[in-house]
């Protein structure tokens, strides 16, 4: 007897690279008319998803359109200056070629001070984050040669 094959979930592939997983995903965020796509760092450890510095200059973000939070936020690139906004979607391409929409409630932009020009230069090659707000709807899978996300 032959037992039926399982199903497989969505899937949505990243990929590895020096050991580090990454994801792509469309960024939609109507009223800064923002309609992008944004390669993130798949990051655990990262409570929001965060757009930093390198890919807010590509989307020419307006930061005086953002609101402001009260404090900074703090990582590898030191302290940034962090802004937010609502009503923000992920569109990701799954594996049988669908799209898969996540809604985020609000979405951070941070951005590090200019004034040391070596660490600014620094910050410039940090990549996005996807924090554990859309990881933790999925499934993560990791190893050293793929990763994907899996509901």
């Amino acid at each position: 007897m032959v037992s039926p094959r399982k199903k497989e979930g969505m899937r949505i592939n990243g990929r590895m690279e020096d050991k580090t997983p990454y994801i792509t995903a469309q960024l939609v965020i109507g009223s800064l008319k923002i309609n992008k796509p944004v390669e993130f760092q798949i990051d655990p450890g990262s409570a929001t998803t965060c757009i930093l510095d390198k890919d807010c200059k590509r989307l020419r973000i307006d930061y005086s359109r953002l609101q402001k939070c009260e404090d900074e936020s703090v990582g590898i690139g030191g302290t940034c200056q962090t802004f937010e906004t609502a009503n923000a979607a992920l569109v990701f391409k799954c594996n049988d070629d669908s799209l898969c929409h996540e809604m985020l409630d609000r979405i951070f932009f941070l951005k590090h001070s200019d004034s040391n020009n070596k660490r600014t230069r620094a910050t410039m090659i940090l990549p996005s984050l996807l924090g554990r707000d859309i990881i933790l709807r999925y499934k993560l899978f990791l190893d050293r040669k793929k990763v994907y996300l899996e509901k």
